[in-house]
């Protein structure tokens, strides 16, 4: 390196290149051309240039063998996934209060919201955790279903970290479908029953209700998730998919009945369709990252119920970050869900999500126009791609 600091932390690097790695000369003279030729000569072509550069391939040489097994990265790595396993094993065992302490290394999630698996040994996730880092670092590209404004930061912090590997945040994918398409799994056909029941809605008065096609509950969040529903009085469409419950969908004798109309229940729904319909006025949803995008790209404020892994982290963005939803964190009571969805669809703070919502929305429509962030990227990406069509021919026809 050639270093010419400029301001705060820059200084010190600077000494530290030049002066401890000596991997770098340092301009202290002044920026003058004479100095300038000077240095790039010394450098480039006399023997003190050539001192610098043998110790540049030897601190290489050391940075890459601190991400292979047993190296030094590895092994804080290592460490590091111990220490937050037994916080939070600690924290359900003895002081669930630590549950709410933030994550200072990752704002702003708290303890509770780190996407742990609970049935994965300590050393099988790190070599997951080790595996993904490594696996990105010694990529030709990143591509994230995101879009700038959204994760601008987190973004950010990717390029710094990962500076020799572009990105590409070319999102949100379902946007490049016709509208009509769903985010069905596929395993389900999907109920278009629930669409004329919708027409027949006031606007922004419905509340949909979908886990996506993994979770499961319990027969008693079960019956507290219908009786929040009905109690509310606001109209609901809900997906009750098979196996949603363990057991039975066991609702109440008399329930559907007691609604009046009021609520209307399917196995699966068309759920690109339902959230862009105008009787649509809420989203209690898992917060699996489709149908946060989903949400998010339809001005849709949510009500948060995370399950597991990433849903955490979507949730903690949703509520705390975006501001675009609540989350049900005081458990799943029939009287804390009828309040949330009170808050949310009638009350005053309801009133700010849904502008919060209704902004963060017309950004997600930007990002695909012309000159729009997401469009910019998947340009760019379009070209990094073909500048790389040499080597990947080559490679395929070995």
């Amino acid at each position: 390196m050639i270093c010419m600091p400029c301001s705060a932390d820059q200084m010190m690097n600077a000494r530290y290149v030049s002066d401890v790695w000596k991997v770098g000369l340092q301009l202290e003279h002044g920026v003058e051309k004479n100095e300038i030729a000077k240095t790039i000569r010394k450098l480039m072509v006399e023997k003190q240039g050539e001192d610098i550069k043998d110790r540049a391939l030897k601190l290489m040489e050391k940075a890459t063998l601190c991400f292979k097994e047993a190296g030094s990265s590895y092994q804080s790595l290592d460490s590091l996934v111990k220490h937050i396993l037994s916080i939070k094993s600690f924290a359900f065992g003895w002081q669930k209060s630590l549950l709410e302490e933030p994550v200072t290394e990752f704002p702003p999630l708290k303890i509770k919201d780190l996407p742990l698996i609970n049935r994965c040994a300590s050393e099988d996730y790190i070599k997951l955790v080790a595996g993904l880092s490594n696996g990105a670092k010694a990529s030709c590209g990143l591509i994230f279903n995101t879009f700038e404004h959204l994760e601008q930061h987190a973004l950010a912090t990717i390029s710094q970290k990962i500076s020799n590997v572009p990105i590409f945040p070319i999102g949100p994918f379902h946007k490049f479908f016709p509208a009509a398409s769903s985010s069905s799994s596929g395993l389900l056909s999907e109920d278009q029953s629930c669409i004329p029941w919708l027409n027949t809605q006031a606007p922004k008065s419905v509340v949909y209700v979908s886990f996506g096609s993994l979770a499961a509950i319990k027969e008693a969040q079960f019956l507290e998730i219908a009786w929040g529903l009905a109690n509310s009085n606001q109209p609901f469409l809900w997906v009750v998919r098979p196996g949603f419950v363990h057991g039975s969908e066991p609702f109440p004798l008399g329930f559907v009945e007691s609604l009046n109309g009021r609520g209307h229940i399917v196995q699966w729904a068309p759920q690109k369709q339902v959230l862009a319909h105008p009787a649509v006025g809420a989203f209690w949803t898992h917060n699996g990252w489709n149908s946060t995008l989903e949400s998010v790209c339809e001005g849709v404020p949510m009500i948060c119920m995370p399950c597991f892994t990433d849903q955490l982290v979507n949730t903690r963005y949703a509520s705390d970050v975006w501001k675009v939803g609540l989350q049900l964190e005081d458990g799943m009571e029939r009287c804390m869900i009828e309040k949330t969805i009170r808050k949310l669809m009638v009350e005053k703070e309801g009133e700010e999500i849904r502008d919060r919502a209704l902004k963060l929305m017309e950004k997600a429509n930007l990002c695909f126009k012309r000159g729009g962030s997401s469009c910019q990227s998947l340009d760019g990406l379009v070209k990094h791609i073909l500048s790389l069509e040499p080597f990947v021919f080559q490679t395929q026809s070995q």
